[in-house]
């Protein structure tokens, strides 16, 4: 069989009968050897560098590689070696795999990058990018941050669409080791922005000062249902996980969170773990954490934005603070609202001394040795109520009931054609008018090819949920309201 030494003399092979056999992509034995067929029909596909070859000079025709898996990173030149960078020849990659339409795979390596790589593009949530290492003990990308702002990966895509793709079984860590003159790390491990059904699967954050950032930095694209599943987020990552959205940009980030994380934590950053910035809503989000403090610890979720946060999971929390030191008690909340409420639909644990913090749903409390904080259950029994709506009642809206201090409400519309169903907090404290105010905290089916319109929900001066569907000009609706009340036990 004809044998090239590398893709550079590839180029230049002009024997077009031949199946040949290229034994490096820029040395022998590297990783990029392979066999490559002409293909004498091809006049318009690009050459990739990896596995679509133009020979120079030759507008027909292109060299191709044979292969039945996965595309790999070392095809196109890729090193893994910690000291060349690997950035250009990772894009190619990442590039043509999504141009290809194939998995990526980057064998075991440590990836050095001098600059930033990006995968998909904004306006383009079709691309289904697989990405996947040899096994986060294996397989790092590495990066020495020196500039704010720097990112190992930028995911990018519109929303519209879920996508299938997905970070697997890789460490992300900047070279950089802190010390008496250097700083901590700048770095950002992975972004995703405008990406819905993206996955970041049993992934390694270890030196970073964020480590996954889920941004809505465009209007109209929305990251949602991206979530982060048996990760780990090292004592060296300062701050595991991050919601903004730029201002004036939509701030949903439905269905994007943490699932069988475990986190590390130590107080010598003061870092929250989890922040929720801008006007970002996390609703319906996986909150799922396994965390280690091992020192006076920190804050665990903190809400700075101005809309509510809605999680769901089990937290547990071992470590926590010295009883001896009070102020450490306030610095190592699980939960911290700034602005709006955090609402946790799951089941909270803790070991030894901790501070539960501001949250205001919980499920289950199981706490071994001592809690303080603030926490809003379920404590009385639900009541149901059934009313009706028909043609003229959304003149004025429909009066349904005063509820408690804080109840949550599940209401039902029912019509041929119509099963509308929401979630709603309703809390009287005087922060959205003297009454109080409504939270939609989860829409959990929106069915309307009747075309109704849709339900507001507004609180009288009485302190009673008002429901007002404006333009109902024939049928009869079925209102179904589920109140559970809602009160402090702690």
């Amino acid at each position: 069989m004809p044998l090239c030494t590398t893709i550079t003399a590839l180029r230049a092979y002009t024997n077009f009968t031949d199946v040949v056999f290229v034994q490096g992509y820029s040395l022998t034995s590297d990783g990029g050897e392979g066999l490559f067929f002409w293909d004498s029909t091809d006049s318009v596909s690009p050459d990739n560098d990896g596995t679509i070859i133009k020979v120079t000079g030759v507008s027909s025709g292109r060299w191709k590689r044979l292969y039945s898996d996965c595309l790999n990173v070392k095809w196109f030149g890729a090193k893994g070696n910690d000291i060349n960078n690997d950035q250009p020849f990772l894009q190619k990659a990442i590039d043509a795999a999504q141009t290809l339409k194939q998995a990526l795979r980057l064998p075991a390596g440590n990836y050095y990058i001098a600059s930033g790589l990006v995968i998909g593009n904004i306006g383009n949530p079709t691309i289904t990018e697989k990405i996947t290492g040899d096994g986060r003990a294996n397989t790092a990308i590495t990066y020495d941050s020196t500039v704010a702002g720097f990112t190992a990966i930028t995911v990018l895509g519109g929303s519209g669409g879920l996508t299938s793709g997905y970070l697997k079984d890789i460490t992300f860590k900047d070279k950089i080791v802190p010390g008496p003159n250097t700083p901590p790390s700048v770095a950002t491990a992975v972004e995703v922005a405008g990406k819905g059904g993206y996955r970041i699967i049993n992934c390694s954050f270890a030196r970073n000062k964020l480590g996954i950032y889920l941004h809505n930095r465009v209007i109209h694209e929305f990251t949602e249902f991206v979530v982060a599943e048996r990760c780990d987020f090292t004592v060296e990552c300062l701050q595991s996980l991050r919601y903004y959205n730029e201002p004036g940009v939509d701030s949903s980030f439905h269905g994007s969170g943490l699932l069988r994380c475990t986190v590390n934590i130590a107080d010598v950053n003061k870092l929250p773990v989890i922040t929720i910035d801008g006007s970002a809503y996390p609703y319906n989000a996986p909150m799922d954490l396994q965390v280690w403090s091992l020192g006076s610890g920190q804050t665990v979720v903190q809400n700075n934005s101005s809309r509510i946060a809605q999680f769901h999971g089990a937290i547990t929390f071992e470590g926590g603070y010295d009883p001896v030191q009070p102020d450490q008690s306030d610095a190592c909340k699980i939960f911290r609202t700034a602005a709006a409420q955090i609402f946790h639909l799951g089941t909270v644990q803790g070991i030894t001394w901790f501070n539960l913090g501001d949250v205001t749903l919980t499920d289950a409390l199981n706490v071994t040795g001592t809690m303080t904080g603030n926490l809003v259950r379920y404590n009385k029994k639900p009541s149901s109520k059934t009313i009706t709506l028909n043609p003229g009642d959304n003149d004025t809206g429909i009066n349904v009931g005063e509820f408690t201090d804080s109840d949550l409400l599940r209401v039902t519309f029912q019509a041929p054609n119509f099963d509308w169903r929401d979630l709603l907090c309703g809390t009287h404290d005087g922060y959205g008018g003297p009454a109080g105010y409504i939270n939609i905290l989860a829409a959990i089916r929106h069915f309307n090819s009747y075309g109704y319109p849709a339900p507001v929900y507004t609180v009288n001066a009485l302190g009673n949920l008002v429901i007002s569907m404006t333009g109902i000009t024939s049928g009869t609706i079925k209102v179904i309201i589920n109140l559970m009340p809602l009160t402090k036990v702690l």
